[in-house]
Protein backbone atom coordinates (compact mmCIF):
# COMPACT_ATOMS: atom_id res chain seq x y z
CA UNK A 1 0.00 0.00 0.00
CA UNK A 2 2.82 2.17 0.43
CA UNK A 3 3.47 2.52 -3.21
CA UNK A 4 -0.31 3.75 -4.02
CA UNK A 5 -0.07 6.14 -0.93
CA UNK A 6 2.97 7.43 -2.97
CA UNK A 7 1.62 7.18 -6.26
CA UNK A 8 -1.80 8.99 -4.72
CA UNK A 9 0.03 11.53 -3.53
CA UNK A 10 1.01 12.52 -7.29
CA UNK A 11 -2.51 12.47 -8.39
CA UNK A 12 -3.82 15.20 -10.17
CA UNK A 13 -6.12 17.17 -10.40
CA UNK A 14 -5.87 16.87 -6.64
CA UNK A 15 -9.09 18.62 -5.84
CA UNK A 16 -10.09 16.73 -2.63
CA UNK A 17 -6.36 17.02 -0.88
CA UNK A 18 -7.91 19.02 1.91
CA UNK A 19 -10.36 16.07 2.59
CA UNK A 20 -7.71 13.40 2.06
CA UNK A 21 -5.07 15.46 4.17
CA UNK A 22 -7.19 15.70 7.55
CA UNK A 23 -7.81 11.97 7.51
CA UNK A 24 -5.45 9.81 9.98
CA UNK A 25 -2.85 7.50 8.78
CA UNK A 26 -5.20 4.47 9.43
CA UNK A 27 -8.29 5.91 7.62
CA UNK A 28 -5.85 6.60 4.76
CA UNK A 29 -5.13 3.33 4.62
CA UNK A 30 -8.77 1.98 4.71
CA UNK A 31 -9.52 5.06 1.97
CA UNK A 32 -6.95 3.72 -0.13
CA UNK A 33 -8.07 0.26 -0.22
CA UNK A 34 -10.78 1.13 -0.86
CA UNK A 35 -9.73 3.14 -3.68
CA UNK A 36 -7.66 0.39 -5.16
CA UNK A 37 -11.02 -2.26 -4.93
CA UNK A 38 -12.97 0.35 -6.36
CA UNK A 39 -10.63 0.55 -9.21
CA UNK A 40 -10.38 -3.38 -10.19
CA UNK A 41 -14.42 -3.58 -10.07
CA UNK A 42 -14.19 0.04 -12.44
CA UNK A 43 -11.25 -2.01 -15.11
CA UNK A 44 -14.00 -5.33 -14.96
CA UNK A 45 -16.63 -2.83 -15.74
CA UNK A 46 -14.97 -1.16 -18.27
CA UNK A 47 -13.24 -3.91 -20.63
CA UNK A 48 -16.38 -5.54 -20.73
CA UNK A 49 -18.47 -2.18 -21.60
CA UNK A 50 -15.76 -1.26 -24.46
CA UNK A 51 -14.11 -4.29 -25.15
CA UNK A 52 -11.31 -2.30 -24.28
CA UNK A 53 -8.95 -5.58 -23.96
CA UNK A 54 -9.28 -5.82 -27.24
CA UNK A 55 -8.24 -2.99 -28.50
CA UNK A 56 -5.34 -2.96 -26.06
CA UNK A 57 -4.16 -6.63 -27.81
CA UNK A 58 -4.39 -5.04 -31.19
CA UNK A 59 -1.39 -2.47 -30.01
CA UNK A 60 0.57 -5.06 -28.21
CA UNK A 61 0.56 -7.19 -31.16
CA UNK A 62 1.13 -4.58 -33.86
CA UNK A 63 3.76 -4.55 -36.11
CA UNK A 64 5.16 -1.57 -35.51
CA UNK A 65 6.49 -3.10 -31.97
CA UNK A 66 4.98 -0.95 -29.31
CA UNK A 67 6.93 -1.39 -26.25
CA UNK A 68 5.25 -1.46 -22.28
CA UNK A 69 6.24 1.12 -19.63
CA UNK A 70 8.10 -0.50 -17.11
CA UNK A 71 6.39 -0.85 -13.88
CA UNK A 72 8.49 1.69 -11.88
CA UNK A 73 7.87 4.70 -14.33
CA UNK A 74 4.36 3.98 -14.48
CA UNK A 75 2.08 7.16 -12.71
CA UNK A 76 -1.06 6.02 -10.23
CA UNK A 77 -3.57 5.93 -12.96
CA UNK A 78 -1.60 3.75 -15.28
CA UNK A 79 0.22 1.34 -12.18
CA UNK A 80 -3.62 0.91 -11.42
CA UNK A 81 -4.37 -0.46 -14.75
CA UNK A 82 -1.52 -3.13 -15.13
CA UNK A 83 -2.96 -5.78 -14.25
CA UNK A 84 -6.21 -5.55 -17.12
CA UNK A 85 -4.32 -3.83 -19.86
CA UNK A 86 -0.61 -2.53 -21.23
CA UNK A 87 -1.01 0.85 -22.49
CA UNK A 88 -4.74 2.12 -22.08
CA UNK A 89 -6.14 3.05 -18.29
CA UNK A 90 -8.35 5.39 -17.26
CA UNK A 91 -7.06 8.99 -15.96
CA UNK A 92 -9.73 10.30 -13.87
CA UNK A 93 -9.36 10.42 -10.19
CA UNK A 94 -11.56 8.19 -8.30
CA UNK A 95 -13.57 10.07 -5.37
CA UNK A 96 -14.34 7.43 -2.89
CA UNK A 97 -15.84 10.04 -0.26
CA UNK A 98 -18.68 10.31 -2.78
CA UNK A 99 -20.07 6.82 -1.71
CA UNK A 100 -22.76 6.70 1.02
CA UNK A 101 -21.95 4.55 4.10
CA UNK A 102 -23.69 2.01 3.03
CA UNK A 103 -22.24 1.95 -0.72
CA UNK A 104 -18.39 1.77 1.29
CA UNK A 105 -19.71 -1.34 3.54
CA UNK A 106 -21.04 -2.83 0.61
CA UNK A 107 -17.53 -2.19 -1.66
CA UNK A 108 -15.53 -3.53 1.37
CA UNK A 109 -17.03 -7.02 1.02
CA UNK A 110 -16.61 -7.24 -2.78
CA UNK A 111 -14.07 -10.41 -3.63
CA UNK A 112 -15.20 -11.68 -6.94
CA UNK A 113 -16.75 -9.25 -9.93
CA UNK A 114 -20.24 -10.59 -10.57
CA UNK A 115 -23.55 -9.17 -11.41
CA UNK A 116 -24.22 -7.38 -8.86
CA UNK A 117 -20.90 -6.05 -8.56
CA UNK A 118 -21.67 -4.92 -12.07
CA UNK A 119 -24.86 -3.07 -11.40
CA UNK A 120 -22.97 -1.24 -8.15
CA UNK A 121 -20.31 0.44 -10.96
CA UNK A 122 -23.07 0.78 -13.18
CA UNK A 123 -25.00 3.28 -10.58
CA UNK A 124 -21.84 4.73 -8.82
CA UNK A 125 -18.84 5.39 -11.29
CA UNK A 126 -20.59 8.73 -12.40
CA UNK A 127 -19.96 10.27 -9.09
CA UNK A 128 -17.01 8.83 -8.28
CA UNK A 129 -15.44 9.39 -11.50
CA UNK A 130 -16.19 12.61 -12.64
CA UNK A 131 -14.27 15.17 -11.69
CA UNK A 132 -16.58 17.87 -12.05
CA UNK A 133 -20.17 15.73 -12.16
CA UNK A 134 -22.49 18.53 -12.32
CA UNK A 135 -20.02 21.46 -14.05
CA UNK A 136 -18.46 21.71 -17.36
CA UNK A 137 -15.40 23.20 -17.12
CA UNK A 138 -11.87 22.59 -18.38
CA UNK A 139 -9.64 20.46 -16.16
CA UNK A 140 -6.22 19.71 -15.97
CA UNK A 141 -5.35 15.76 -16.26
CA UNK A 142 -1.41 16.46 -16.69
CA UNK A 143 1.59 18.63 -17.23
CA UNK A 144 0.37 22.08 -17.53
CA UNK A 145 -0.31 22.07 -21.34
CA UNK A 146 -3.81 23.22 -22.64
CA UNK A 147 -3.19 19.89 -24.66
CA UNK A 148 -4.03 18.07 -21.40
CA UNK A 149 -7.13 19.70 -20.50
CA UNK A 150 -10.48 17.77 -20.60
CA UNK A 151 -14.22 18.92 -19.54
CA UNK A 152 -14.45 18.12 -16.37
CA UNK A 153 -17.37 15.67 -16.52
CA UNK A 154 -15.92 13.43 -18.71
CA UNK A 155 -14.52 10.08 -18.72
CA UNK A 156 -10.76 10.01 -20.01
CA UNK A 157 -9.10 7.30 -21.48
CA UNK A 158 -5.06 7.57 -21.39
CA UNK A 159 -2.80 5.72 -23.52
CA UNK A 160 1.14 5.39 -23.07
CA UNK A 161 3.71 3.62 -24.60
CA UNK A 162 7.79 3.57 -23.98
CA UNK A 163 8.34 6.17 -27.16
CA UNK A 164 11.98 6.68 -26.01
CA UNK A 165 13.04 3.23 -26.21
CA UNK A 166 15.71 2.20 -28.79
CA UNK A 167 17.13 -1.03 -28.82
CA UNK A 168 20.86 -1.05 -29.50
CA UNK A 169 20.22 -2.43 -33.20
CA UNK A 170 18.07 0.81 -34.09
CA UNK A 171 19.79 3.65 -35.93
CA UNK A 172 18.62 7.25 -34.64
CA UNK A 173 17.04 7.88 -38.14
CA UNK A 174 15.34 4.17 -38.26
CA UNK A 175 13.49 5.05 -34.74
CA UNK A 176 12.27 8.41 -36.14
CA UNK A 177 10.78 6.57 -38.56
CA UNK A 178 9.12 3.53 -36.71
CA UNK A 179 7.66 6.38 -34.13
CA UNK A 180 6.15 7.78 -36.80
CA UNK A 181 4.10 4.98 -37.58
CA UNK A 182 3.51 4.07 -34.20
CA UNK A 183 2.44 7.63 -33.17
CA UNK A 184 0.41 7.26 -36.81
CA UNK A 185 -1.70 3.77 -35.95
CA UNK A 186 -2.37 5.34 -32.36
CA UNK A 187 -3.90 8.37 -33.72
CA UNK A 188 -6.01 5.99 -36.00
CA UNK A 189 -6.80 3.74 -33.14
CA UNK A 190 -8.22 6.70 -31.28
CA UNK A 191 -10.65 8.02 -34.03
CA UNK A 192 -12.07 4.75 -34.38
CA UNK A 193 -13.02 4.19 -30.75
CA UNK A 194 -13.78 7.88 -30.40
CA UNK A 195 -16.80 7.31 -32.84
CA UNK A 196 -17.61 3.62 -31.50
CA UNK A 197 -17.21 4.49 -27.62
CA UNK A 198 -19.80 8.10 -28.26
CA UNK A 199 -22.84 6.58 -26.58
CA UNK A 200 -21.64 3.52 -24.78
CA UNK A 201 -21.11 4.90 -21.17
CA UNK A 202 -23.94 8.21 -19.28
CA UNK A 203 -20.87 10.44 -19.83
CA UNK A 204 -18.84 11.70 -22.78
CA UNK A 205 -15.28 9.80 -23.06
CA UNK A 206 -12.10 11.31 -24.51
CA UNK A 207 -8.78 9.95 -24.80
CA UNK A 208 -5.17 11.34 -24.15
CA UNK A 209 -1.85 10.15 -25.24
CA UNK A 210 0.64 10.63 -22.50
CA UNK A 211 4.67 10.45 -22.43
CA UNK A 212 7.35 10.79 -20.10
CA UNK A 213 7.19 14.14 -19.61
CA UNK A 214 3.41 14.42 -18.79
CA UNK A 215 3.15 11.47 -16.19
CA UNK A 216 4.11 12.13 -12.26
CA UNK A 217 6.01 8.75 -11.01
CA UNK A 218 7.83 7.34 -8.02
CA UNK A 219 11.01 6.02 -8.57
CA UNK A 220 13.08 3.88 -5.90
CA UNK A 221 10.87 5.99 -3.63
CA UNK A 222 12.39 9.30 -5.33
CA UNK A 223 9.11 11.08 -6.30
CA UNK A 224 10.33 12.74 -9.78
CA UNK A 225 8.27 14.74 -12.27
CA UNK A 226 9.94 12.83 -15.88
Amino acid sequence: MDKIENLYELRLPNSNRNYFDKLSNEEKTKYLELYVKYSKCLYQYLIKKLDLKKYDDMILNSGNKFKKVDVEYMDLYQYLAKDYLNFFYLRNNLYIERLSEEEKNYLNTIDVYDENVEKFIENTYIKVCLELPNEKVNVCYGADSLVYYKPSDCILLGYRFDNYYKDENTTDQEWVSENQKRLFELELIEMGLSKKYKDLLKAPIYFQIYDDYSVMCDVDNRIEYL
